[in-house]
């Protein structure tokens, strides 16, 4: 779209449509490792909840939001 020299907010909105769809598969795949990964360490040892728990405490620290 830049190189043909599309109109700028055309773009923009184009990038917030991407940014959007990204953000949808981001949170599928976090709700099925919290689901998932997550729920399943809970029957297993103190340790293994304790590493799920601190992944998801660094990746909410990394939010953008």
């Amino acid at each position: 779209m830049i190189e043909e020299e599309r109109y700028c907010l055309d773009i923009v909105n184009q990038i917030k449509a991407v940014r959007s769809a990204l953000k949808s598969v981001e949170k599928n795949i976090l709700q099925k490792h919290i689901q998932h990964c997550v729920a399943s360490s809970f029957k297993a040892s103190i340790t293994e909840q304790e590493q799920k728990i601190n992944e998801l405490i660094g990746l909410l620290d990394k939010s953008d939001d």
